[in-house]
Protein backbone atom coordinates (compact mmCIF):
# COMPACT_ATOMS: atom_id res chain seq x y z
CA UNK A 1 0.00 0.00 0.00
CA UNK A 2 1.20 3.49 -0.74
CA UNK A 3 -0.14 6.97 0.05
CA UNK A 4 -0.52 9.33 -2.88
CA UNK A 5 -0.63 13.07 -3.35
CA UNK A 6 -3.00 15.34 -5.20
CA UNK A 7 -3.03 19.11 -5.35
CA UNK A 8 -6.42 20.80 -5.17
CA UNK A 9 -7.49 22.94 -8.13
CA UNK A 10 -8.25 26.29 -6.54
CA UNK A 11 -10.45 28.88 -8.16
CA UNK A 12 -12.55 31.74 -6.86
CA UNK A 13 -16.23 32.28 -7.28
CA UNK A 14 -17.80 35.31 -5.57
CA UNK A 15 -21.20 33.64 -5.28
CA UNK A 16 -19.79 30.79 -3.24
CA UNK A 17 -20.65 28.11 -5.81
CA UNK A 18 -17.68 25.97 -6.68
CA UNK A 19 -17.18 25.25 -10.36
CA UNK A 20 -14.37 23.57 -12.23
CA UNK A 21 -13.63 24.26 -15.87
CA UNK A 22 -16.33 21.93 -17.11
CA UNK A 23 -19.10 22.56 -14.60
CA UNK A 24 -19.94 22.05 -10.95
CA UNK A 25 -17.56 20.28 -8.61
CA UNK A 26 -18.32 16.71 -7.68
CA UNK A 27 -18.38 14.90 -4.39
CA UNK A 28 -16.57 11.58 -4.41
CA UNK A 29 -17.77 9.32 -1.59
CA UNK A 30 -16.74 5.90 -0.32
CA UNK A 31 -19.37 3.22 0.13
CA UNK A 32 -17.90 2.27 3.53
CA UNK A 33 -18.75 5.78 4.84
CA UNK A 34 -20.75 7.92 2.43
CA UNK A 35 -20.99 10.76 4.98
CA UNK A 36 -17.48 11.89 3.97
CA UNK A 37 -16.10 13.20 0.68
CA UNK A 38 -12.69 13.25 -1.00
CA UNK A 39 -10.54 16.30 -0.19
CA UNK A 40 -6.89 17.38 -0.11
CA UNK A 41 -5.27 18.53 3.13
CA UNK A 42 -1.57 19.34 3.44
CA UNK A 43 -0.88 17.59 0.12
CA UNK A 44 -2.60 14.39 1.23
CA UNK A 45 -5.76 12.85 -0.17
CA UNK A 46 -8.21 12.35 2.68
CA UNK A 47 -11.88 11.93 3.44
CA UNK A 48 -13.52 15.01 4.95
CA UNK A 49 -16.88 16.26 6.11
CA UNK A 50 -18.63 17.61 2.98
CA UNK A 51 -18.50 21.38 2.66
CA UNK A 52 -19.21 22.97 -0.72
CA UNK A 53 -17.33 26.12 0.38
CA UNK A 54 -14.14 24.19 1.24
CA UNK A 55 -11.60 24.95 -1.49
CA UNK A 56 -9.83 21.71 -0.71
CA UNK A 57 -12.68 19.49 -1.84
CA UNK A 58 -11.49 17.79 -5.04
CA UNK A 59 -12.41 19.13 -8.48
CA UNK A 60 -12.23 17.30 -11.76
CA UNK A 61 -9.99 18.74 -14.45
CA UNK A 62 -10.59 18.48 -18.18
CA UNK A 63 -8.82 15.74 -20.09
CA UNK A 64 -6.31 16.99 -22.68
CA UNK A 65 -5.39 14.22 -25.15
CA UNK A 66 -2.35 16.26 -26.30
CA UNK A 67 -0.72 16.16 -22.85
CA UNK A 68 -0.22 12.97 -20.86
CA UNK A 69 -0.36 13.82 -17.15
CA UNK A 70 -0.48 10.44 -15.43
CA UNK A 71 -1.23 12.04 -12.05
CA UNK A 72 -4.77 12.81 -13.25
CA UNK A 73 -5.25 9.65 -15.28
CA UNK A 74 -7.63 7.49 -13.26
CA UNK A 75 -10.39 5.20 -14.41
CA UNK A 76 -13.42 3.52 -12.96
CA UNK A 77 -14.51 -0.01 -13.57
CA UNK A 78 -17.38 -0.69 -15.92
CA UNK A 79 -18.98 -2.96 -13.36
CA UNK A 80 -21.50 -1.29 -11.07
CA UNK A 81 -21.17 -2.81 -7.60
CA UNK A 82 -24.62 -1.47 -6.67
CA UNK A 83 -26.08 2.02 -6.33
CA UNK A 84 -23.56 3.46 -8.82
CA UNK A 85 -20.44 2.53 -6.83
CA UNK A 86 -17.32 1.20 -8.57
CA UNK A 87 -13.59 1.17 -7.95
CA UNK A 88 -11.25 3.99 -8.96
CA UNK A 89 -7.88 2.81 -10.23
CA UNK A 90 -4.70 4.24 -11.69
CA UNK A 91 -4.70 4.24 -15.47
CA UNK A 92 -1.07 3.07 -15.60
CA UNK A 93 -1.52 0.37 -12.94
CA UNK A 94 -5.04 -1.05 -12.82
CA UNK A 95 -4.07 -3.31 -9.91
CA UNK A 96 -3.79 -0.24 -7.62
CA UNK A 97 -7.16 1.06 -6.47
CA UNK A 98 -8.17 3.97 -4.24
CA UNK A 99 -8.76 2.59 -0.74
CA UNK A 100 -9.35 3.68 2.84
CA UNK A 101 -6.84 2.07 5.25
CA UNK A 102 -9.61 0.24 7.13
CA UNK A 103 -12.79 -1.43 5.96
CA UNK A 104 -14.39 -0.78 9.37
CA UNK A 105 -16.78 2.21 8.95
CA UNK A 106 -16.12 3.22 12.58
CA UNK A 107 -12.46 3.85 11.64
CA UNK A 108 -13.24 5.85 8.49
CA UNK A 109 -13.41 9.36 9.95
CA UNK A 110 -12.78 12.95 8.89
CA UNK A 111 -9.10 13.29 7.99
CA UNK A 112 -8.34 9.63 7.25
CA UNK A 113 -5.64 9.49 4.56
CA UNK A 114 -6.41 7.40 1.47
CA UNK A 115 -4.01 4.87 0.01
CA UNK A 116 -3.55 2.74 -3.07
CA UNK A 117 -3.86 -0.99 -2.55
CA UNK A 118 -4.63 -4.24 -4.30
CA UNK A 119 -8.28 -4.79 -5.32
CA UNK A 120 -10.08 -6.97 -2.74
CA UNK A 121 -13.73 -6.25 -3.64
CA UNK A 122 -14.22 -4.43 -0.32
CA UNK A 123 -16.66 -1.66 0.63
CA UNK A 124 -13.74 0.66 1.42
CA UNK A 125 -12.63 0.41 -2.24
CA UNK A 126 -15.94 1.43 -3.83
CA UNK A 127 -16.58 5.05 -4.82
CA UNK A 128 -19.34 7.15 -6.34
CA UNK A 129 -19.44 10.65 -7.84
CA UNK A 130 -22.26 12.99 -6.78
CA UNK A 131 -23.07 16.55 -7.83
CA UNK A 132 -23.46 19.18 -5.12
CA UNK A 133 -26.76 20.35 -6.53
Amino acid sequence: MQPWELTPKLDSNPRGRRYGLDGPTKRIVCRANSNLTLAVRDGRVVLATPNRMDEYQVRLVPYNPDFMDESIMWSGTKRDWGDGFNCIRMINNINSVLTTPSDDPRKINDGVQLILSEWKEAENQLWRFYGWE
